[in-house]
């Protein structure tokens, strides 16, 4: 394998371990946060025998190197499996349109590509992943930006119950499976070991941590609910008030996969010919089709059901006993009635043939209703978010079926920001209210 440096080594190895938290599908806090830094230095701490073993010339036996291969697949398949499962809430139109057969296909292109790249050669890739890395610092940076909104500072505490130091200590271990990939090629960087198992460690814990903050910062008040939160918080955040970064993280999400595997890909390559002296050919090929096997170890189960049996609500109105719902991956629009709001949602549900999940609205439009009480119960017993904005129309429904709800929110936000409309967060105007 050529030589590549310590910046590429980093990029390309905590591109891999982003992609793992971006398909962690469980609960995240503060707490998990700090957990999940401490264990990245526990391992730094950990390899560093590794480390100045290393930077003394000394090589790992084979039969370390045979285990080293053999994780290396694995965590492959790991992350396939976390593909596979994400593509469950990613809204990728040919898994919407063709259920398992478009997720096979999504899979088997991510695969294709890695095994393409992995064949152009180590530079290449390592080159490339400093320009895939950049852009992904600069994605989280806007999003973690976008959620350090005022309103949304309230969701630390309220996802203190749902992540734990230790789920963050374990997590560390369980997303690191980069961690092997880093021994694997440790005789490869050029230059100081040491410096590159700093450089690697250090981006690892602060990036890693900051993804964990962002998703608890944008979806922290509805944890319990949200499935994929990482991929969620990137969803549900707007920094422009005219436009989404879904197309971006959709993007930025497929290139992250593709070097994920690619990384993996190589590196149980190049161990396979420090293994195998006479097995030149097909090696990557053998290496990505080990990882697709792998894989069906990863996909039998997801730790919240899966989420194409959710719908989630983008923008709800309600004159207190009806409510009309548009929602993110769905283009229908659905108008249900009841006796009171939760009965009414009840309808909508058994309309929408799934559950519906209100935790994400962004916009509320309320018309001639008891407000206060409306919006009390679709915080606390719907978990709306903190930051969900409210509007009020004479004809909720008319307005909904009529308007872009994107169109709306951004008008609204506008509005806000020059003055022209007072805060109008969920938070803000029961708050009001309450004067």
């Amino acid at each position: 394998m050529n030589s590549i440096t310590s910046p590429q080594l980093a990029a390309m190895l905590v591109i891999s371990d982003l992609f793992a938290l971006m398909c962690y599908n469980g609960g995240l806090s503060a707490y998990t946060a700090v957990g999940l830094a401490f264990g990245i230095g526990l391992q730094y701490v950990m390899v560093m025998p590794l480390v100045k073993a290393a930077d003394k010339g000394k090589t790992l036996p084979k039969s370390v190197k045979f285990l080293l291969a053999v994780g290396i697949v694995l965590w492959g398949g790991a992350l396939l499996g976390g593909l596979w499962k994400a593509a469950d809430i990613t809204f990728v139109p040919y898994e919407n349109a063709g259920g398992f057969l478009g997720k096979l296909e999504i899979t088997a292109m991510v695969a294709a590509v890695s095994l393409y790249v992995a064949y152009e050669g180590t530079k290449a890739a390592a080159r490339s992943s400093l320009i895939a890395a950049f852009t992904g610092v600069i994605f989280l940076l806007t999003d973690f930006i976008s959620g350090m909104r005022p309103s949304n500072f309230g969701n630390i505490s309220l996802s203190a119950q749902y992540g734990t130091f230790m789920d963050g200590l374990r997590l560390s271990f369980l997303s690191g499976g980069s961690l092997i990939a880093f021994i694997a090629l440790l005789p490869c960087v050029k230059g100081s070991k040491n410096k590159a198992a700093a450089m690697y460690f250090l981006c690892r814990g602060i990036l890693s941590a900051a993804v964990v903050m962002t998703a608890v910062l944008v979806t922290g008040g509805i944890m319990d609910t949200a499935d994929f939160p990482v991929i969620m918080s990137a969803q549900l955040s707007q920094p422009f008030s005219s436009q989404r970064i879904d197309a971006l993280f959709l993007i930025l999400f497929a290139v992250f996969g593709v070097f994920a595997i690619t990384v993996q890909v190589m590196t149980a390559a190049f161990l396979a010919g420090e293994i195998f002296s006479r097995f030149r050919r097909w090696r990557c090929t053998a290496a990505i089709a080990l990882s697709l096997l792998a894989m069906g170890l990863f996909t039998g189960c997801t730790s919240t059901g899966q989420v194409s049996d959710k719908s989630y609500v983008r923008c709800l109105g309600t004159d207190g006993k009806t409510v009309t719902l548009s929602f993110f991956s769905d283009e229908r629009i659905i108008t249900a009635e009841g006796e009171d709001i939760s009965s009414a949602l009840a309808e909508a549900e058994i309309t929408a043939g799934r559950p519906v999940v209100t935790g994400f609205t962004e916009l509320m439009i309320l018309g001639d209703c008891d407000r206060k009480a409306v919006l009390e119960d679709m915080l606390k017993e719907w978990k709306v978010s903190p930051s969900c904005m409210v509007m009020y129309s004479g004809d909720p429904e008319f307005t909904i079926k009529n308007t872009d709800p994107s169109l709306l929110e951004g008008r609204l936000k506008e509005a806000v920001r020059q003055g022209k409309a007072p805060r109008c967060d969920i938070v803000t105007v029961l708050g009001n209210m309450q004067e």
